[in-house]
């Protein structure tokens, strides 16, 4: 009973974060499920042009390892080692959940699976995989790292942007002709279930250790700049 509130609690505290989430996963299943694969990335994709391209092939990288793993020393230095400790687990549990699932679903990419049938535009300077399609290991990481940071931001309504920002990364694997929009959305389930998995193993269980590090940064701003 207990984990049950806990669980409506963390729902509660990041509504807006969970509200538009849930119209993604609702609205996402039109595309999935009635629309043949990969229409809506031939369609995302026909959008192209030299402003789509630069964005989209910047703003992706915000979701592989890199960025999370700076975030999460951000987070050591300047908040404290908890937030540390379940980005870390957050990174790594839903990763190797999505490489686990890429080699037993063994899918084909967009590329492989069009072949040479249909025209696709390809960013300059993108490289394009041909296998391992499901899931999307940057949508999970995005959307991990994104409802990580809507949890500890203490500005709740800041969960929108969080939201988009996760929303574009995964949209951007589309359109690069790295995904399929199924890809992306699986991908974005794992994220969100690891973490919050991690949010009660890391935050929950380990909120009356008695490890000091645990609860203040390396690098007191405050105290420095006094």
């Amino acid at each position: 009973m207990k984990f049950t509130e806990e669980i409506k609690k963390l729902f509660r505290e990041n509504s807006y974060f969970f509200t538009f989430y849930l119209a993604f996963l609702v609205t996402g299943l039109y595309p999935v499920l009635f629309m043949k694969k990969g229409d809506f990335l031939l369609w995302l994709n026909s959008l192209h042009n030299p402003t789509l391209d630069f964005f989209f092939k910047y703003v992706t990288y915000f979701g592989d390892g890199i960025a999370y793993i700076a975030i999460a020393i951000l987070l050591l230095l300047f908040v404290n080692g908890r937030y540390f400790l379940f980005a870390i687990a957050g990174y790594a549990t839903s990763g190797i959940a999505a490489q686990i699932i890429k080699r037993i679903a063994d899918t084909p990419r967009p590329k492989l699976f069009f072949g040479d049938s249909v025209p696709l535009h390809f960013v300059e300077g993108v490289s394009i995989f041909s296998y391992n399609s499901l899931p999307s290991g940057h949508s999970a990481s995005a959307f991990s790292l994104f409802l990580l940071l809507s949890i500890i931001t203490q500005n709740k309504k800041i969960g929108i942007f969080y939201f988009f920002v996760a929303l574009l990364i995964a949209l951007s694997r589309v359109y690069l002709v790295q995904h399929f929009v199924i890809d992306i959305y699986i991908g974005s389930i794992i994220g969100m279930v690891f973490t919050i998995l991690c949010y009660f193993l890391i935050i929950k269980l380990g909120q009356n250790s008695s490890k000091k590090w645990l609860y203040k940064p390396v690098i007191n701003l405050k105290r420095t700049l006094e």
